[in-house]
């Protein structure tokens, strides 16, 4: 479990269950208005606590990578063997970062979009938007990174 939801021990997290589900349960539980300055920051630091638990903090770690190309549906025979090839791989799949640790949560493969447009539509009006600073900070969320407002 991450170290998020560590810091919540009165809250039953269910690790299966998507990433929002579970946040929106314990921000009700907390009283954090959506879109508040606390419901918003505490959003920020989960995803990011969820995504270093998930894949890990050391972006030169290739299992890391590795994980990410297969949540995106690369056949496990097909995964790359080297850093570079992954990150190659992956910039030519459009994922929503969310989308992406909750398929690690639930075991199953990401929803992709067809295009970077398709990804910024479904992004916005999902309001799935994964904090700028936050990747920008994180070489694997440096890869997956689009231009939103554009």
């Amino acid at each position: 479990m991450s170290a998020y939801w560590t810091a919540h021990p009165d809250f039953n997290h269910n690790p299966a269950l998507p990433l929002r589900q579970q946040f929106g349960a314990l921000a009700a539980l907390r009283g954090w208005r959506k879109r508040s300055k606390v419901y918003n920051r505490e959003w920020e630091k989960c995803g990011r606590e969820e995504f270093t638990f998930q894949f890990g903090s050391d972006e030169n770690r290739l299992a890391g990578w590795q994980a990410m190309c297969a949540l995106v549906g690369v056949n496990e025979n097909d995964v790359p063997a080297s850093i570079t090839r992954c990150k190659q791989l992956l910039r030519r799949h459009w994922v929503n970062i969310y989308d992406l640790l909750d398929a690690q949560r639930s075991g199953t493969i990401a929803k992709t979009h067809p295009s970077c447009g398709a990804l910024q539509h479904y992004t916005i009006s999902k309001h799935k938007i994964f904090p700028l600073k936050s990747a920008k900070g994180n070489r694997f969320l440096k890869v997956l990174l689009i231009d939103m407002f554009v």
